[in-house]
């Protein structure tokens, strides 16, 4: 069956939040209690068709087209993407696509051989066609589109590299900066934030190694600066032969310049993206957890919701039977950045988006145990509560954003729901996953 790769309009939610209050010394509270009034109701508007990515399921083949929104069919010609790195970035002038593949074969000329493995395809979104591969010998795991002939990409291995993107060549290298945990493209350029990683043999992926956490940002300019959170220290934990990971998360308030970065049982630290100075502010924000041998590694996001708020989010993963791991959720919780005082919004979430003005909580996030049952989908207007709450007790993977509308993957089914309002507008049968959506496309 062909695929097809859902690269959506993920257009920016503005929410407006109320502050989690508070003064003195950090603290937690909740944030929301009880039932907002649910709004109005009122029918959606239509959805209008998106670019996004399609695949069968994780690690399969993927494909690029411009989609319909409540079945996912192609509207438009496919650009096969096969090996797809869940990483994207628009030109400036929003006529080509950036995305970070890993391909051994060229596309453009089957009988080319490559002096290194394809890490970037460039595709004209006009014409939805591939018109470049650039070799960067791996595949690239961040990007962003600096200017019209700069394009940085942070690679599994090798380092982040500034490409010229029309025609494929490597006009710099630092080679210290490599497959970062997160990134965020921002009017600074491209922040990442990065683990401390051993090198390995050749081919094979970097050693993740315990340390401290650093962050990097790529300029317009082709600088790139960088600083290591001392404070932000995380593990590796081998227990039967595998590796577990601390993962810490990334948040950046792109108006003031300031990168957040919060991880458990370590302070936030806010860092300003003009000058990489670091201060760390001690907030318990849920991420305090005790450390044993049955909890070997914990997991923290951070998203930036505007308005001086930061939500933190994740899972534990806790040794399981057999030797299996299984997670549980670390809550959802809002940091005020302008007093840093903490309230907990959902203490059985695990991730969270924003859509249609509401935030939107749920988990496990991507499966660890199929049996076990998940907290659904919750929206929030916070500081008013809760305004609806679907698909009690089933796992929610993940969730995908465009527009209004969030993309709800269960174990079955991706539910197409209306993030204002509620409603479930359509329901469609897996096999496919919705990998990506792109926002600002048309």
């Amino acid at each position: 069956m062909r695929l097809f790769a859902l690269l959506g309009m993920l257009a920016a939610a503005a929410v407006v939040l109320s502050s989690c209050g508070g003064s003195g010394p950090p603290h937690i509270k909740a944030c929301a209690e009880g039932r907002s009034t649910p709004p109005a109701s009122a029918s959606p508007a239509p959805p209008k068709p998106f670019v996004g990515v399609l695949r069968a399921a994780v690690d399969s083949s993927a494909a690029l087209a411009r989609l319909e929104p409540l079945s996912l069919r192609p509207v438009s010609r496919q650009v096969e993407v096969g090996e797809y790195h869940d990483a994207w970035s628009l030109s400036p002038d929003r006529a080509w696509l950036a995305l970070g593949v890993s391909s051994g074969e060229s596309v453009l000329s089957l009988s080319q051989r490559l002096r290194a493995r394809i890490g970037i395809y460039i595709v004209d979104l006009k014409a939805m066609k591939l018109v470049r591969e650039v070799q960067t010998g791996v595949a690239a795991e961040a990007l962003a589109w600096l200017g019209r002939r700069r394009l940085v990409a942070a690679l599994q291995r090798g380092g982040t590299v500034l490409v010229d993107p029309f025609t494929g060549r490597i006009m710099r290298r630092w080679p210290g900066f490599s497959f970062p945990d997160a990134s965020t493209p921002t009017p600074q350029g491209l922040v990442m934030l990065l683990p401390q990683l051993r090198n390995s043999a050749a081919n094979m992926p970097l050693t993740r190694v315990s340390g401290a956490a650093r962050l990097a940002v790529v300029d317009a300019r082709g600088r790139l600066r960088s600083v290591t959170l001392t404070r932000i220290q995380l593990g590796v934990h081998t227990s039967n032969g595998f590796s577990n990971e601390d993962r810490a998360g990334l948040a950046v308030d792109s108006a003031r310049a300031r990168a957040y970065v919060v991880a458990a049982n370590a302070p936030v630290a806010e860092v300003d993206l003009r000058t990489m100075h670091v201060t760390y502010h001690r907030v318990l924000a849920g991420t305090a957890v005790e450390r044993n041998d049955a909890r070997p590694a914990l997991h923290r996001q951070a998203l930036w919701l505007g308005g001086g708020q930061v939500a933190v989010f994740g899972r534990d993963l806790i040794a399981a039977d057999g030797g299996k791991l299984s997670a549980i959720p670390g809550g959802v919780t809002l940091i005020n950045t302008h007093d840093w005082s903490a309230c907990r919004l959902d203490e059985r979430a695990s991730r969270a988006a924003l859509a249609g003005g509401r935030l939107l909580t749920y988990g496990p996030g991507p499966p660890v145990s199929r049996h076990e049952p998940g907290t659904g989908l919750r929206a929030y207007v916070v500081g008013r509560g809760e305004t609806f709450h679907l698909f009690d007790r089933e796992q929610v993977w993940d969730v995908k954003v465009v527009a209004d509308d969030a993309y709800v993957r269960t174990a079955t089914a991706v539910h197409i729901v209306d993030a204002k309002s509620g409603k479930v507008m359509a329901t469609i049968a897996r096999p496919f996953e919705l990998a990506d959506v792109i926002s600002g496309t048309s």
